[in-house]
């Protein structure tokens, strides 16, 4: 959204665990923040949303285990799952830049 509500954010607002676990589990980023600096972690937190925190937190730590658990629970998901490098690992800024001519 405009305030970059991302779909994960939104998902932990609205205290939907089982989205929140499907969308890590199709490689939503746990580190992503809202304009106003918040993440899904922070939201669960304020929530005091214990059925979120818990798979947030083990995408956050990448804890291999607790990853494999959920993305055992939604294997659809999961099969798009993709683990892109940072943009500054690849030598690029994170923003999309054109094309010189």
């Amino acid at each position: 959204t405009k305030r970059g509500y991302s779909p994960l954010f939104r998902a932990t607002y609205k205290q939907h665990a089982d989205i929140v676990r499907l969308l890590l589990a199709a490689g939503a980023d746990p580190t992503a923040r809202t304009s106003h600096g918040k993440s899904a972690m922070d939201q669960a937190h304020e929530n005091q949303d214990t059925s979120s925190l818990f798979p947030l937190d083990a995408f956050l730590r990448q804890d291999p285990v607790e990853m494999e658990r959920v993305k055992l629970e939604f294997p659809q998901a999961a099969a798009n799952y993709i683990v892109l490098p940072p943009a500054h690992a690849l030598g690029r800024s994170a923003s999309p830049t054109r094309a010189r001519t």
